[in-house]
């Protein structure tokens, strides 16, 4: 017989995961308590409840990650669920593009390294 705890995580991610759209599918687990999220393809969502304070959701963890994958490369924590999910993504595009802006620094002074290189040896 289920808990009225794991009815509640089964009945809150279902209600969230229909009201994101299609691909959003709940997720629930024990670990010292029931627990849920909702989770697409790359993002995992999390509820944040004040514990203190019954079942209010104070904020939400969006977790950013490869497919297939667990945990987040990047997270953010949002007053809403929307919040959280484009901090995330907007956290991820900044991280990934400073990243391919020091690749290409990078690979312009290897480039012009060589063709020194390659005067220097002639």
């Amino acid at each position: 017989m289920a808990s009225r705890t794991h009815e509640f995580c089964v009945g809150e991610s279902a209600k969230l995961a229909a009201l994101l759209g299609p691909g959003w599918e709940p997720r629930i687990w024990e670990n010292m308590g029931w627990h849920w999220s909702i989770k697409n393809r790359t993002i995992d969502l999390h509820p944040n409840y004040n514990y203190f304070g019954g079942h209010e959701i104070k904020t939400y963890t969006a977790f950013l990650n490869a497919e297939g994958q667990g945990g987040g490369i990047w997270t953010y924590r949002g007053d809403t669920p929307i919040e959280a999910i484009e901090g995330v993504l907007d956290k991820a595009q900044e991280e990934v593009i400073n990243k391919v802006e020091i690749w290409s620094i990078g690979t312009r002074v290897f480039k012009a390294t060589k063709i020194h290189q390659e005067e220097i040896s002639k």
